[in-house]
């Protein structure tokens, strides 16, 4: 029950108002909706009802996975903002501070190089213990939400000029009982293309899910992880 309303929260601050399977135009309001009529701000780092810029459409992913590991085990390996080769790539730079460094990572967008800054703006430890910039480890799990900024990000892909309008991200670490840790990514973006997050982030944590095993950490099989 507790994973279920996990998701669930996660859901609706995520995409808000807005179901992910609605279709908007371009210019941000939804298929068949009065523009005028629509008193949405655009959409920004705040989970609530929000419009895309013209251009982009709103997309949203959530995967989840429950691990049967010490959650501190599943925390060293995933909560160091700026150590990302877990997920495929590694920062090409670091700077901003201790609290909020940025990363710049080169992601392939239909199938161009972009490269993106991405900002950590909060992190929670859960236990209150901890100093995330002085520790990977975190007995009770931990909330980290980052974004990219310096958008709009423009490209040129393989179908055209494309943007980036926004992206925020929201990764939720819970131990939910012994050896056994819930595991949350959520993800909604301003994109003028569609882009698979869940595969990427199924992919990573499913590489995670292994690292553990070869290390001996999984007490059984990790469920998931699933997307909606």
């Amino acid at each position: 029950m507790l994973l279920t309303r996990l998701i669930i929260s996660l859901l609706v601050g995520s995409s808000a108002a807005f179901p992910a399977k609605r279709e908007y135009a371009t210019n941000g309001t939804q298929t068949g909706m009065d523009p005028v009529k629509s008193k949405f701000p655009e959409c920004d780092a705040t989970p609530q009802g929000c419009v895309c810029p013209k251009g982009t459409v709103f997309q949203v992913s959530t995967s989840y996975a429950t691990v049967y590991a010490d959650i501190g085990d599943l925390t060293e390996l995933i909560s160091n903002f700026t150590d990302t080769a877990w997920f495929g790539t590694s920062p090409t730079s670091i700077s901003g501070d201790a609290m909020h460094p940025i990363r710049l990572l080169i992601a392939d967008v239909e199938g161009v190089p972009v490269a993106t800054n991405e900002q950590l703006m909060v992190f929670t430890d859960y236990s209150n213990k901890s100093d995330q910039s002085q520790t990977t480890r975190f007995e009770d799990g931990f909330l980290m939400k980052f974004q990219v900024i310096d958008t709009p990000i423009t490209y040129d892909g393989n179908s055209g000029p494309g943007i980036i309008a926004g992206s925020w991200d929201t990764m939720d670490v819970r131990r939910i009982g012994e050896q056994e840790t819930m595991w949350i990514w959520s993800i909604y973006v301003c994109f003028s293309s569609a882009f698979p997050f869940h595969e990427f982030h199924e992919s990573a944590m499913k590489n995670i899910s292994s690292t553990l095993g070869r290390q001996g950490k999984l007490s059984k099989d990790t469920v998931g992880p699933f997307s909606v």
